[in-house]
């Protein structure tokens, strides 16, 4: 039972990492059936904890946050330092795509003492990237554009593609803000490469979105607008409402002012959005309607 366990929570995490989410869900699903059956307490934290993560990749921002806060207590009781400071970073995340930015950061103090204490290298990498999220939320480029070149080196070196290509990817928009577009080009070219060979085409449509928004920043919106168009078709018949809401809203940008070529993606990302727990997105919809 244990072997299996553990065998279905890797599974899950490959399925992850190549954004089959459903399948990821359901292997986590698996294992958290052995660990409670063995009274594997710590494991479920970690199960609960995974789901979490997937769950804020399918735009289910509140249930992904009660997920993380129910992990951070498993590790606390327990008194597993390491893991809890890693369920308050994905606390913080989770506050993060709520809007909730006092919050998060907070989280993310909390943990950043933690990780000074046990001298964890990786883990703070890992902790200035989601960092650096809410900074770019902020609009604090040169807090972020610092904490995202610090943890695209340090995950690169640490030989963690996924983390580094989400470095990278941060790094990329954070350049394209300011409008420093070849430098930003190369970081988003480097995501996506990244997320291409995990077979992410979830975040691979992410990275491609922003590689349109540098296009159009550049001077060539017919080559935006076409990239954002493949960048909708990676996902067009995926359970991926969060990414195809901002594919349809990028081309939205793209089209206006043509109101009649605009509507319809504005009216499939009200539909989609209806699904999903995160106010930026709604805020992005109306701002557009």
């Amino acid at each position: 039972d244990m072997l299996t366990a553990l065998g279905q929570q890797n599974r899950g995490g490959y399925f992850e990492y190549m954004g089959r989410y459903e399948e990821a869900l359901e292997a986590y699903r698996l294992a958290e059936e052995r660990y409670r059956k063995l009274g594997e307490t710590e494991r479920v934290g970690e199960i609960l904890d995974n789901r979490g993560a997937v769950l804020l990749f399918l735009g289910r921002g509140n249930e992904a946050l009660a997920a993380h806060e129910a992990a951070a207590r498993v590790f606390a009781e327990a008194g597993l330092t390491l893991p809890y400071a890693t369920a308050l970073c994905n606390i913080g995340e989770a506050n993060r795509q709520l809007a909730d930015y006092r919050s998060s950061l907070t989280a993310f103090q909390e943990a950043h003492r933690l990780y000074e204490d046990l001298d964890e290298l990786t883990d703070k990498s890992q902790l200035a990237l989601d960092t650096a999220n809410v900074y770019l939320d902020l609009n604090l480029y040169p807090e972020a554009l610092a904490a995202y070149q610090r943890s695209s080196l340090q995950l690169r070196e640490a030989g963690m593609a996924h983390d580094c290509a989400r470095a990278l990817w941060g790094l990329g928009v954070t350049l394209a803000a300011t409008s420093k577009f070849e430098e930003a080009e190369r970081a988003l070219a480097g995501a996506a490469e990244l997320f291409a060979a995990a077979g992410n085409s979830s975040l691979l449509c992410g990275v491609m979105l922003d590689q349109s928004l540098v296009e159009e920043g550049r001077g060539e919106p017919e080559v935006a607008l076409a990239h954002a168009r493949r960048a909708l078709e990676l996902v067009l018949e995926k359970d991926w409402s969060v990414q195809r809401v901002y594919a349809h809203l990028r081309l939205v940008d793209l089209l206006l002012p043509d109101a009649d070529g605009a509507e319809p993606h504005l009216i499939e990302a009200r539909l989609l959005s209806e699904r999903l727990a995160l106010p930026q997105v709604r805020q992005r919809l109306n701002e557009r309607l």
